[in-house]
């Protein structure tokens, strides 16, 4: 009877382990086949949690967007389809008087069409892509800011390199609290980087370590 239960104990650990290793080869796997890794390195020093967020091994996890940044981003790109029809509006009104015709049904059938699918792209899809895809992180070297949906860029914003800080807070920013760092830095290229949608208090304590940070570098 020992020997068996001997037995079973080790075919157990065998299980978990190879459960272990599985886990580990899949966690590999999802980091080198990101597309949009947001950190550079050798893939036995990236990490990838439950919610797919990549970081380097001693790194802080980059972090989303706080979630009024959403609805704000679809509000923002309603309005510039609203100004962008207008205009098209008008100018096909007054290209259509000017040359007295009037265009065919299927012409207009056309035009509605792609107004629409244009409307869904600009104020749904686009919106909710731009939300997922921009990630940021703030630790002690610096601000680390990681956005695009086609081709992904990372801003890192080194601590030494900030010259002064903004939050800004417009009428719809401040319905869904959430506020715009502008961080300027020294040089001519990127001379300011933004990071939009995130928390106002948030925005306001990355601002204030920031420049806690710098008094204390002039001391």
């Amino acid at each position: 009877m020992t020997g068996g239960k001997e037995s079973s104990i080790t075919e157990a650990e065998t299980v978990d382990n190879s459960a272990e290793s599985s886990n580990v080869v899949d966690n590999e796997f999802v980091a080198a086949s990101w597309s949009g890794s947001d950190t550079v390195g050798a893939q036995h020093h990236t990490i990838v949690d439950e919610k797919h967020t990549v970081f380097e091994a001693g790194q802080k996890p980059t972090l989303p967007l706080a979630p009024g940044a959403l609805p704000y981003f679809k509000i923002s790109e309603a309005i510039v389809f609203a100004v962008i029809f207008v205009a098209l509006m008008i100018g096909q009104i007054i290209f259509l008087i000017s040359k007295a015709i009037w265009p065919e049904w299927w012409w207009i059938a056309l035009e509605i069409i792609g107004l629409i699918g244009f409307f869904y792209w600009l104020v749904f899809a686009y919106p909710k892509l731009k939300f997922l895809r921009t990630r940021w992180r703030f630790d002690d070297q610096g601000l680390f800011i990681y956005q695009g949906i086609i081709f992904r860029k990372q801003y890192a914003v080194p601590r030494s390199r900030v010259q002064h800080i903004d939050v800004t807070q417009g009428p719809i920013q401040r319905n869904y609290s959430i506020a715009e760092l502008v961080i300027h830095t020294a040089g001519t290229m990127n001379a300011s980087v933004n990071l939009t949608g995130i928390a106002f208090g948030t925005a306001v304590d990355v601002r204030d370590k920031l420049l806690n940070q710098e008094q204390h570098d002039a001391v």
